[in-house]
């Protein structure tokens, strides 16, 4: 199981499709869940949903461990902190590019985060500066947007992917 922790806009979805694209689709610009057909639920993005807060520690654990997925995108930074877990950070602290994200976010889903505001850029920074020190895996976004993610993600992994969403992704979001 791979964990792959972004902050918003940073293509965490893109990632987590790669490496596992099924209940993804693409849609327009974006990669998208599906729904559940059992559940009726977005039982892919749970670990980057408000289900993360409402959750407890217990319920995230039988959640991962009982997931079908290869993959999962996630925003619970404390809660992977505290669980010691290994994960992937997609690092989007680079100012320049954290404005990408941040303002590709802002475009995609109008609406605004749980403080009342529309993300910040600083947001990417923080995230990066939060979690750095627990983890030896990191896949930049500047990476991600340049070409080279597959190539990348196959030296953090050992296993080799599809470029099923890639291309088209990149075709669709360019910096």
């Amino acid at each position: 199981m791979e964990l792959i922790l972004f902050e918003a806009g940073a293509a965490g979805d893109l990632v987590a499709a790669t490496i596992d694209p099924y209940d993804y689709t693409l849609y327009n610009n974006r990669i998208m869940p599906l729904i559940d057909q059992v559940t009726k639920r977005y039982e892919r993005i749970k670990l980057r949903t408000r289900a993360k807060d409402i959750l407890t520690d217990d319920e995230l654990d039988l959640y991962i461990k009982n997931v079908k997925y290869k993959s999962l995108a996630s925003h619970a930074f404390d809660y992977h902190i505290r669980k010691k877990h290994k994960f992937i950070l997609i690092d989007s602290s680079e100012e320049r590019y954290a404005k990408w994200a941040t303002n590709k976010y802002n475009q995609l889903s109008p609406k605004k985060t749980r403080t009342g505001n529309y993300l910040q850029y600083h947001a990417h920074i923080n995230c990066y500066e939060k979690l750095k020190n627990h983890t030896n895996r990191f896949l930049k976004l500047k990476d991600i947007l340049n070409g080279n993610m597959l190539f990348k993600l196959e030296i953090l992994t050992g296993q080799k992917y599809s470029d099923k969403f890639y291309k088209k992704w990149l075709e669709n979001n360019k910096f």
